[in-house]
């Protein structure tokens, strides 16, 4: 735990992505060059005249993942293809897939239920915790929700500003008709934050450039627990389920959400191993800012966060009412720019990002490929 706090944020971030491809299933790994295959990559990225075209005739649509061939899919995109490691929260979860017109994969996402309490969001919107967690079960916090995963792959992402694309499509209608049908709220808005950014440092993100659609309300604390390697808690896990049986039945069969939001198991499990070994968990929280974004779909959505006009008073802003078209004939200039700048500047990069040949390699010379690939 003291050697997890002492690492930066990126050497971090790559330590759990190492972590995570070595505990994960051996049948993700053996499947996983199927799943590359299925990733968008345009015919020639260096012939200018036929890759435009491509991103010219590039038809993004929504999929939301909602049988096991498409979660599994998607499930090792998240895996290989994210440089963060994937945890999903307790609560409501969507997860998405970004297609194109013949089934490759441009992008991933998800979106759950939202974070209870983040200061600069909070204070954006003027949302006061008693309208948020109402105790009715009418707190506005069901209409909004926290985007967990926003992402491209590559070499979209790079090259075509892939990043923004999918993070656009996420407002899409089809997102905010689901989540109503599956969870009878009308969605307003969502947060979501960035990977690296810490604001001392002056660094941008996705979601920079995109103030139609993504809003930054400012940093977040960075008061994030840090979670030991996986093989440690595992250990931990069962030594407490052996030694302390009775504690461990009880934590995990309690009501979840009757004092504040709902917490992952894996959490309550930490939190009972933290407690045995005599660990402050408050002295274990990472310390990485990141940006704070929030997308109001409604002229009025923080007026109805606040609970000062009713759901049909609810005004569509006018860009997301042109829904995927409207994105698209936003993006799609801008992704040629993108190319055509780094097609001059002679820095495009064709490659895939995928990190499943991460499983074969030393500790060493993977960090040395996740930074050449991230950036340091």
């Amino acid at each position: 735990m003291d050697y997890l706090k002492t690492l930066s944020v990126k050497e971090f971030t790559f330590r759990k992505k190492w972590d995570e491809i070595h505990s994960c299933y051996s049948s993700f790994i053996s499947n996983s060059d199927a799943i590359k295959a299925k990733i968008w990559r345009p015919t020639d990225i260096n012939n200018q005249e036929s890759t435009i075209k491509e991103i010219e005739f590039l038809k993004p649509r929504i999929v939301i993942v909602d049988n096991p061939t498409d979660e599994q899919n998607w499930l090792q995109v998240r895996l290989f293809c994210h440089s963060a490691e994937y945890e999903q929260t307790p609560g409501r979860y969507v997860k998405i897939l970004v297609l194109d017109q013949n089934d490759k994969i441009l992008g991933f996402c998800a979106i759950a239920s939202d974070i209870p309490s983040m200061k600069c969001r909070d204070e954006f919107i003027g949302w006061s915790k008693e309208i948020r967690m109402a105790r009715d079960g009418k707190g506005t916090l069901l209409n909004s929700a926290v985007g967990t995963t926003i992402a491209p792959t590559q070499p979209l992402g790079y090259n075509f500003l892939g990043g923004k694309l999918i993070a656009a499509m996420l407002t899409s209608k089809l997102v905010r008709d689901y989540w109503f049908q599956k969870y009878n709220n009308v969605l307003v808005g969502i947060t979501t934050t960035s990977l690296y950014e810490n604001e001392k440092k002056n660094q941008g993100s996705q979601y920079d450039g995109m103030e139609w659609c993504w809003k930054k309300c400012g940093v977040s604390a960075g008061k994030v627990p840090i979670k030991p390697d996986e093989s440690i808690y595992k250990k931990w896990h069962y030594w407490i389920k052996e030694n302390n049986s009775e504690a461990y039945l009880k934590m995990m069969t309690q009501k979840e959400g009757v004092k504040g939001p709902v917490t992952s198991a894996k959490m309550r499990i930490l939190n009972m191993i933290f407690s045995f070994s005599d660990i402050k968990t408050q002295l274990y929280n990472h310390g990485f800012s990141r940006g704070v974004y929030f997308s109001s779909f409604y002229e009025n959505t923080k007026e109805f966060l606040c609970g000062k006009i009713k759901e049909e008073n609810l005004i569509l802003k006018p860009r997301f009412a042109e829904d995927i078209n409207g994105i698209l004939n936003w993006w799609k200039p801008k992704a040629t720019n993108r190319y055509k700048k780094l097609r001059e500047d002679g820095r495009l990069n064709p490659e895939k990002l995928f990190y499943n040949g991460m499983y074969e390699m030393t500790y060493e010379r993977a960090k040395d490929r996740y930074f050449k690939d991230v950036g340091r």
